[in-house]
């Protein structure tokens, strides 16, 4: 889980990065980056639920005593962090970086 939890990091800093955030937030919330995303494109909203709840997976283990996890927590974790992956506005600046890069 804490690999789907880094991974939406990353797209969220990648993002601000590609808008010309030259330093991204030295942040693991994720929920604060969505709404830092949210400053060049509202639909960031959209994803907020997501971010919110993998910002608590991704603190999990860290702190292992402090949240069990079951199996269905796993597959709402990767379905959050493919929602996230999947976001239009991450993918289309994902597909202009790659063929700029070309």
């Amino acid at each position: 889980m804490e690999h789907s939890y880094t991974a939406d990091e990353k797209y969220l800093k990648g993002y601000l990065i590609g808008k010309g955030i030259i330093e991204p937030p030295k942040t693991h919330n994720l929920v604060f980056l969505c709404e830092k995303c949210s400053d060049f494109d509202d639909q960031f909203y959209d994803i907020e639920k997501a971010c919110s709840v993998l910002t608590r997976y991704g603190v999990q283990p860290r702190y292992p005593h402090e949240m069990g996890i079951q199996e269905g927590d796993m597959q709402k974790a990767l379905e959050y962090a493919r929602q996230i992956r999947d976001f239009e506005p991450l993918a289309t600046l994902c597909r202009e970086i790659s063929q700029s890069s070309d």
